[in-house]
């Protein structure tokens, strides 16, 4: 038996209530949720990253930045939110240190959206 949608948003340390009060019902998040599988920001985020292309990554992450308060990903929002303020002013160096912890918890929604019910 796989994970609820709220058991998800527990598990990632999202915000279940905001995405639920902006997507209106489960059957709605779980194929946002299904979508953000296939969003390219991450992965551009990295390969702006290891080609030290600050302007590419910073956009890549402001724009994963955004879907994640769209999708009440609150964990990784406030990661994406300390990588965007390090590219923001240019400092790659700062942006890469803070990385690990983006790539975690990007990686744990991931692997808790495949073991969603409803996905």
């Amino acid at each position: 038996m796989g994970l609820t949608i709220s058991e998800f948003y527990s598990r990632t340390g999202g915000n279940y209530q905001e995405v639920i009060s902006h997507l209106a019902d489960e059957k709605r998040v779980a194929r946002f949720l299904k979508m953000f599988l296939s969003d390219p920001s991450f992965e551009s985020l990295e390969e702006a990253l290891e080609q030290g292309n600050v302007q590419e990554a910073f956009r890549a992450v402001h724009t994963l930045k955004g879907v994640c308060l769209n999708m009440g990903f609150s964990g990784l929002y406030k990661e994406c939110n300390k990588v965007t303020e390090d590219l923001s002013s240019g400092n790659l160096e700062a942006g890469m240190q803070n990385m690990p912890a983006l790539r975690q918890r990007y990686r744990s929604i991931v692997e808790s959206i495949g073991q969603l019910d409803q996905v």
